[in-house]
Order: C-alpha cells, then structure tokens, then sequence
C-alpha cells in the first residue's frame, strides 16, 4: 500500500468515475464495480475516513462496519438532510452506528434552525430518545 496516500477521501459526484481505485491511507480501498459506475469501499480499520458531498450512497457499496462516514458540511442543507436519511437506512439493522447518524442529523436540524435550546434540552434529557434513564435521573435533579 502507499505511504503516502491521504488519511480520508472526499466522494462527490465530480471523482467518481467508471473505472478507478483509491487508497486511503492503510485504512480503505475504494475501487468501482466493473466500471458499473458503483463503488466498492473495503476498509481495512474503523479509521477509515470517508467524507460524503453531494453524492447518492445508492452508487456506493460499503461495509457496514469499519468506516467513519462524515457529511460534509459545505453543501446545502437539503443534501446533508439526504445523505444522513441514506446512511441512517443503510445503517437499520446496526443500532449503535445508526443511532450515532441519527443524533448528527438532529443536531444539523436543531443548529440549522438555530435551536441550540432545544438542542440542549434534547441532548440532557433522554440523549435524543436514545437513553430514558436520563429522564429519571434529570427529574430527580
């Protein structure tokens, strides 16, 4: 593998290409399907970094387990708004990774409207409905 490869890689629609191959470091190989224009990402660690912008994760297949996937936060909201809905679908079947999407998204949505009380409130009171024991140990305080 290449030393000297990048630690995290930006995907947007402009660097996908029908055939190609990326490595990220010694965390993450990313390689397209036959030049289906699909992408296949194989991490090799959980460190892998991959950071999404403007891009449909319908042409990326990806391990559910081993990636840091991060929305890029210079797109618009409407985009963020779509790809945590994908990565949040993607994720259904593992609670703790699609928990952790969902809480970044409520945040974006709170700190977009800038809510940042009710983001508080949301985040001391049950963690995003996530954790009901806060509720008693919050109305005990």
């Amino acid at each position: 593998m290449n030393s000297s490869a990048p630690d995290s890689l930006i995907l947007s629609k402009s660097n996908i290409a029908s055939n190609c191959f990326f490595e990220i470091g010694r965390f993450c190989k990313i390689s397209s399907l036959q030049g289906s224009g699909i992408l296949q990402l194989q991490a090799y660690s959980k460190e892998a970094v991959i950071i999404l912008n403007n891009i449909d994760l319908d042409q990326l297949k990806f391990p559910l387990y081993g990636l840091n996937l991060i929305v890029d936060k210079n797109q618009p909201y409407a985009l963020k708004m779509k790809l945590y809905d994908q990565i949040i679908k993607r994720y259904s079947n593992v609670p703790e990774t699609r928990r952790k999407y969902d809480v970044q998204r409520i945040q974006l949505m709170n700190n977009e409207g800038r809510h940042w009380f009710i983001n508080f409130i949301q985040k001391n009171w049950d963690y995003y409905g996530y954790d009901k024991t806060l509720i008693f140990i919050n109305a005990f305080f």
